[in-house]
């Protein structure tokens, strides 16, 4: 399959690892304090490519698009981690 990000073939490994998985970091003690806050922040990790090799990012966001696809993401990645053990 091609990998229409960067123009060349993508070979899919376990979800969580490949560039643009997206996922909620939900349950963890820094969602928690975002929670606290109550300004609708949510903990986003997602895979990015950085010199070359995917790379865990984390950061904030309130973009309710972006919210919605990592939520969907959360789904898979926990299914992963499930599969996993």
């Amino acid at each position: 399959m091609n990998d229409w990000r960067f123009g060349r073939i993508w070979a899919p490994r376990a979800y969580g690892r490949n560039v643009g998985d997206v996922w909620l970091g939900e349950g963890s003690d820094v969602q928690a304090m975002l929670d606290k806050d109550g300004e609708g922040l949510q903990l986003v990790h997602e895979v990015i490519e950085r010199d070359g090799r995917p790379e865990e990012a984390v950061y904030v966001t309130k973009d309710p698009d972006l919210i919605a696809r990592a939520r969907a993401g959360t789904v898979l990645y926990w299914e992963q981690k499930r599969s996993e053990n």
